[in-house]
This record gives C-alpha cells, structure tokens and sequence, in this order.
C-alpha cells in the first residue's frame, strides 16, 4: 500500500482510537506506519525527509511485514518480547535481524517523539551477536580483469566504486555533470541528493580513474544508473569473464583497503567514502602488501604489469 502525505498528517495531528473504556488510547501501529512515503524526487515527505527512495523502499518492505502481524494493535500495547519473538520468528540472519529492528525501531521512536507513548519497546530487544568478518576485497589484477570486461556503461559504475569508494547506489544516481575530469584537481561531485548519508561530499579522482573514465565520458544529463535487471545481467558475465565470486561492495571495499593502506588516515577515507572512522576500521583495514597498494592505484584500461 502506498503512504501519503495525508496519511502522515493524520499521524502528527493525532488521531487516537478509543479504548475499551471510552478513553483516549495510543494509535494504532499501522497509522505510525503509514508515515513512509516518496515524491516523485525521491526526498521523503514526511518525518524522514531527504531519505532516498530506495531507503524508503527497504523501510516500506521491512514496516509492511511488521504491520501485517501488529498493524491492527494499539502501538503501546505492544510488548518487547512480542517484537522479540516475532523477529526471531523470520529466521533471520544477524545483520538482517539488526535491519529490521532498527525499522521498527524508527517507528516507536516517532511515536516518542509525537508524545503518543512514553518509551520506546525496541529499545529492550535483545538482538543476536553479529560476528562481522574482514570483507572481500580484489587484487589488482582481478579489478583490471573486471573492468577490462565490463560494456562500457557498466564500467563507469564500477569505476566509481572501485577507485572513489562510492556505493553503487550513489554512482547509479549521479550523471555525467557531476563527473569533473578536465579540471586542476579531477573530482567528483555528489550533492547530498545523492548519498546515502544525505551529506554533500567531494572525492578527488586519481589518475588512473581519470584514464578509465575519460574515453567514457559524454555530455549527457541522465542518471548513469542501469536497471537492475541489466546490472545483475551484465555484472554476472564479467564475472564469469574474471573468474571471481562476486559480492556486494566488492569493489568500494576495494578502495577502502587499499586508500586505507595508501594514507593511513581512517578519517579522511571515511570522509571519502561518506562512512565514519569506525567504520572504516572495522570493514576495510585488510592486510594489503605494500607492493599491491602501489599497483592498485596504478591499474589503467592497460595491460597491468608487475
């Protein structure tokens, strides 16, 4: 079901249910729920304005499964170990479980802050240990072969994450203007639109990301984000083509280890990558030879050499 700003305004101006007793009662979950919603930019129009639409897809799918077993309750009858157990009941993974509890989380948080319930319930779930490993990152012979194969609209994304750190989302929604190459100090631009975090930021481009970039370059204006159906297609073949085992964030995972082992400067890389320091520590101080860091920010659309 889709939210509306309507619905939003029905929230904040407090429409109560009436308990057994005639009196007034806290609202429903549903109606909290209902404050999710996009305009055709995007930017939220509600209580998390500025959030991109695909966070507040992800939100919208997370808040449905939890309204379709709580959404006909009353938002203060619902107890910690009632959330608890129905998260555990999703057979979740850790990482997931946390997801979707800080979902809920936000929603009773907003109920707190309209003053429609004294505290909040998800702030008393136990949630599992996440056991967090050091991610996968590419040698550099493995990140020319990728880009080596990739169709040319598809290696503009993946250059982006491979040598500026963005997120795969953030390059799919910034266009060729925001792409500065023929300037002193070869740049790119993201506007906080753009982010996920909805801070501007400026990541300077290294020279070989400028070499990989230039013969792609055009005048256009659209987004350079492919639709996901071609994104999978063709990110599968190349591979295949490279004969590695793809993950997400492979390749900004990528970057941060070997930016981190080229600076050793956690705060300026996380300022890069749009994350914190801690951050950064814990996903991408990997143990890269210093031979390979030198080499990474070597690698052009030319055969690598030792």
């Amino acid at each position: 079901m889709r939210r509306t700003a309507e619905d939003f305004e029905r929230v904040i101006h407090g429409e109560f249910r009436k308990d057994s007793t005639g009196g007034e009662s806290t609202t429903g979950c549903a109606e909290y729920d209902r404050q999710w919603d996009s305009n055709p930019h995007g930017v939220a129009t509600n209580g998390f304005k500025r959030s991109s639409k695909p966070h507040l897809d992800d939100l919208t799918h997370r808040l449905d499964r939890f309204a379709t077993t709580f959404g006909k309750r009353n938002a203060g009858d619902v107890e910690p170990s009632q959330i608890e157990q129905w998260l555990h009941g999703l057979a979740l993974s850790p990482i997931s479980f946390a997801n979707f509890k800080r979902a809920i989380k936000s929603v009773f948080s907003f109920a707190v802050k309209q003053c429609r319930l004294p505290s909040n319930p998800v702030t008393r779930v136990e949630a599992p240990k996440i056991t967090r490993s050091a991610p996968a990152i590419l040698a550099p012979d493995q990140v020319h072969a990728v880009l080596s194969a990739a169709t040319p609209r598809l290696r503009v994304l993946l250059v982006l994450q491979a040598f500026a750190g963005l997120r795969r989302a953030e390059a799919e929604r910034l266009s060729w203007a925001h792409i500065h190459l023929d300037i002193a100090s070869p740049c790119i631009e993201l506007l906080s639109e753009v982010t996920k975090t909805n801070r501007r930021r400026s990541v300077e481009l290294s020279p070989n990301a400028v070499a990989w970039l230039k013969p792609l370059a055009t005048n256009s204006s659209a987004p350079l984000g492919l639709s996901a159906t071609i994104y999978r297609s063709e990110l599968s073949k190349v591979a295949k083509v490279a004969e590695i085992q793809w993950e997400e964030n492979l390749l900004r995972h990528s970057y941060g280890s070997y930016r981190l082992a080229q600076i050793k400067k956690a705060a300026q890389v996380a300022d890069e990558m749009g994350n914190s320091p801690q951050v950064v520590r814990t996903h991408d101080q990997n143990l890269v030879r210093p031979e390979s860091v030198v080499l990474y920010w070597k690698i052009t659309p030319r055969p690598i050499s030792n």
